[in-house]
């Protein structure tokens, strides 16, 4: 039987019970603003073997995301790359 899905925040989730239980765990790491750059990030690594690590999103409107991946490492390489994006340029407007 198919789960309805309901319109919210979380509707973007493949899983969006999975969303909102990693939305609510505290991440190990953080980067970007929602107000600021639109998007925050948040890393949670899992360091057990056949433990997935995630990446959520939130973006300015409200609505949360998340990416797996199959190890802690895959998941920090992907989670650099975005810090990197969402780091407000220095001396920008000076």
């Amino acid at each position: 039987m198919a789960r309805k899905r309901y319109l919210g925040k979380f509707e973007g989730c493949a899983d969006d019970r999975l969303g909102e239980a990693l939305y609510n765990t505290y991440p190990d790491e953080t980067c970007g603003d929602v107000c600021e750059v639109g998007l925050w990030a948040g890393l949670i690594r899992r360091s057990r073997p056949g433990k997935p690590s995630y990446i959520v999103t939130e973006d300015s409107q409200g609505f949360v995301d998340y990416a797996t991946f199959a190890t802690a490492d895959a998941a920090e390489k992907a989670f650099a790359g975005l810090a990197a994006e969402l780091e407000p340029e220095d001396g920008e407007g000076e």
